[in-house]
C-alpha cells in the first residue's frame, strides 16, 4: 500500500481548534453543545483509531470469514446509526438492519460476480463501508492507502465538517435573528 500524501498532526491540531472554536461559541452562547460535540469528537476518534488498527489486522490475515463477519459489524453499526436518527416514536432497529443488510449484500454479490470486485478484505470491507456508511475512509482504503493513515484522513474530515456545521448554524442564527425579533427583542408576529 502507498502513502503519497498524509495528513500531518499540525493539521490534525488546527482542525481541532475549529471545532474548540464551535465549542467557545456555544459556550458564550449558552447552545448547551458544548458535551455533545466533545463527546462525539472523542468518541469518533477513539473508533476510528481502533477501527484502522482492526482493519490493518483483516487486511494482513486475509480470510474470508473475518471479512464476511467485518461486512456484518459495519452494517450493523450503520443500520444502528439510521435507526438512531429516526424520530418516529414506533421505528424498529430491525427495520434498519434487514433493510441495509439486504441491500448491501445485493450489491456486494452484483460487485462480486461482475468481477468488479474480489472477495478479499482490502476490497469488500472498504466498499461495505461506502455502501452501508459513505465513508471517505473507505475509498482511500479501497485506492490503497494505509488503513491507520485513512483513518488520519477521516478524523479530518470528521473535524472539518463539525467546524463548517457550527460555523454555518451560528452564522445563519445571527444573520436572521433581526428578520424575527426587533429591536427590544420581541418576536415578530405578523
Amino acid at each position: 500500500m502507498h502513502n503519497s500524501v498524509t495528513v500531518s498532526n499540525l493539521s490534525l491540531v488546527f482542525a481541532f481548534a475549529l471545532v474548540m472554536v464551535s465549542v467557545g461559541i456555544s459556550l458564550k452562547e449558552q447552545l448547551g453543545l458544548t458535551k455533545d460535540v466533545l463527546w462525539s469528537v472523542c468518541r469518533a476518534i477513539v473508533q476510528l483509531v481502533i477501527v484502522g488498527y482492526v482493519l490493518k489486522i483483516i487486511f494482513n490475515i486475509n480470510n474470508t470469514w473475518l471479512t464476511i463477519l467485518m461486512t456484518l459489524f459495519i452494517i450493523v453499526n450503520a443500520s444502528w446509526n439510521a435507526y438512531k436518527r429516526d424520530p418516529n416514536p414506533h421505528s424498529h432497529y430491525w427495520n434498519s438492519l434487514v433493510a441495509l443488510l439486504v441491500g448491501t449484500y445485493i450489491v456486494l454479490g452484483v460487485l462480486i460476480l461482475s468481477g468488479a470486485i474480489k472477495l478479499i478484505p482490502s476490497q469488500i470491507i472498504p466498499i461495505t463501508g461506502m455502501i452501508a456508511s459513505n465513508g471517505m475512509m473507505s475509498g482511500l482504503i479501497f485506492a490503497g492507502v494505509d488503513p491507520v493513515y485513512a483513518i488520519r484522513y477521516q478524523i479530518l474530515v470528521s473535524f472539518m465538517l463539525l467546524a463548517t456545521t457550527g460555523f454555518g448554524a451560528v452564522i445563519s442564527g445571527y444573520l436572521s435573528y433581526r428578520n424575527y425579533f426587533n429591536d427590544r427583542h420581541q418576536l415578530v408576529i405578523e
